[in-house]
C-alpha cells in the first residue's frame, strides 16, 4: 500500500516550508491508515507504524510539546517490544 508513503512525503514538504498544522494532519492521518495495517499484520506494518510515530514526534519536538513526544515515543516502545 503506497498510500501511506505518499502523506508522509507530502509530511515532509508541508514541514519543509513550516506549514506545521498541515504537516501534523498528514501524519494523523498516515497514522491511521499505518495502524489499521498493523493491526492486521502487526510483523509486516508495526515498524512502519513506530517509523511514522517517531516522525511525528520529531515534529512536536521542533513545535515544543514534550508531553505529546514522551506519548508517542512510549507508544513507539510498546510496538518495538513486540
Amino acid at each position: 500500500m503506497k498510500y501511506p508513503l505518499v502523506l508522509v512525503g507530502v509530511v515532509l514538504v508541508v514541514k519543509d516550508t513550516q506549514r506545521l498544522s498541515e504537516a501534523e494532519n498528514a501524519y494523523q492521518e498516515a497514522l491511521k491508515i499505518r495502524r489499521e495495517l498493523a493491526e492486521k499484520n502487526p510483523a509486516a506494518y508495526g515498524p512502519k507504524l513506530a517509523q511514522t510515530l517517531r516522525n511525528l514526534a520529531n515534529l512536536y519536538k521542533a513545535n515544543h510539546q514534550p508531553e505529546k513526544v514522551k506519548a508517542l515515543e512510549e507508544e513507539v516502545g510498546k510496538i518495538m517490544a513486540k
